[in-house]
């Protein structure tokens, strides 16, 4: 919640803004990614932890220490979105059913997670 008490929006997060939030080469995108954080209630998935585990090694060449930092203070902002199996089969399942597209359940699949559990 704001200061002010209204509710703010969802956001998940990819890999790229926690990238730029980090970065120190493009000052312009990282504030973009930082204000990110402070303007929306913001989710971030295992598999997007991972991939900016490999950016920090990478592209940023942090040491590990400093990788533990900055997940941890990224798990301090973010909620943690874990896909589970019962959701995952589920998804097959309407997506065999259906014939949809793999490419927009793939998309979907975390959205759908979100609505889920806060109903």
């Amino acid at each position: 919640m704001s200061d002010s008490g209204n509710v703010r929006s969802l956001a998940f997060i990819d890999t790229n803004v926690l990238g730029y939030a980090y970065s120190k080469n493009d000052l312009r995108k990282k504030a973009i990614a930082i204000n990110a954080f402070n303007t929306y209630e913001c989710i971030v998935g295992t598999h997007v932890l991972n991939e900016f585990c490999n950016v920090c090694i990478k592209k940023l060449h942090f040491p590990i220490d400093k990788i533990h930092r900055s997940i941890n203070e990224i798990l301090d902002i973010c909620d943690l979105f874990v896909v589970k199996r019962e959701s995952f089969k589920m998804r097959l399942m309407y997506m065999t059913v259906t014939n949809f597209h793999i490419t927009i359940v793939w998309l979907l699949l975390p959205l759908w997670n979100v609505i889920a559990s806060f109903c």
